[in-house]
């Protein structure tokens, strides 16, 4: 059981869901199986979200070299709802005649429609050979455009944290639709939603507890003629483990 504020990820690839929450999360085995089923209520923890999600899933391996993580996310909030996120953007400062000033927020001009009222995901993995796993993940939503996604993975070997010298390479297919997820991962905008495109990394673990990852990927954005783009992104970062 998981209880309170946590990172949350809903299928191998957190597509659905994947990120900071308050909330509870639970698994309980399923007899005569590998599997666990699940259960969840949780809201993610960005500034002025009003939503939160509960559902079920199961997650575990399906004999010795494959495994499946699927869950069914149902949203607190109508498909067609609107709300304020409350963002304050500014403050701006109003003189009267007698020289009184007040000081005035200004809010965003960003209001939430959810667009979606529930998903589900997909998602599994097979050891095509050793040290090589392929995983899949597909997703969703009941919105009205680009409502789904698809995430396809291939790593070859695992780091290890405890072992300084280990690594591990990758590389993977993303078709993400601009609604095709609840609050899922982009992983620090290195995947984006309303995006298609490559990722190719590697991860090595120069010593103890720590682990230095490099990735570079192509990316089209296809989402409206005023937003549009093709990137390359190239980013290295190392990550401290305690």
């Amino acid at each position: 059981v998981s209880i309170g504020r946590s990172w949350r990820g809903l299928g191998n690839q957190n597509i659905l869901f994947g990120n900071e929450s308050d909330g509870i999360q639970f698994g309980v085995p399923i007899k005569g199986t590998g599997l666990t089923a699940s259960g969840f209520w949780m809201a993610s923890t960005w500034t002025g979200n009003k939503e939160s999600i509960y559902g079920v899933g199961a997650w575990g391996p399906v004999g010795h070299r494959a495994g499946i993580n699927v869950a069914f996310a149902k949203s607190n909030q109508s498909k067609d709802d609107v709300y304020s996120s409350g963002q304050i953007n500014g403050y701006k400062i109003a003189t009267d005649a007698s020289g009184i000033s007040t000081l005035t927020p200004v809010y965003a001009e960003n209001d939430q429609k959810i667009g979606r009222d529930y998903g589900f995901v997909l998602s599994g993995y097979v050891d095509v050979a050793k040290d090589l796993r392929f995983l899949a993940d597909y997703v969703k939503t009941n919105a009205d455009f680009q409502n789904n996604s698809i995430g396809l993975r291939l790593n070859y070997r695992n780091t290890d944290l405890q072992k300084p010298g280990s690594y591990s390479l990758y590389t993977r297919y993303i078709r993400y639709g601009a609604n095709g997820t609840i609050a899922g991962d982009d992983e620090w905008g290195s995947t984006p939603f309303a995006t298609d495109g490559g990722v190719f990394g590697v991860k090595y673990v120069p010593c103890k507890n720590v682990e230095w990852e490099t990735l570079y990927s192509h990316q089209t954005r296809n989402y409206d003629q005023s937003s549009e783009w093709t990137r390359n992104l190239l980013r290295s970062q190392v990550d401290f483990h305690f």
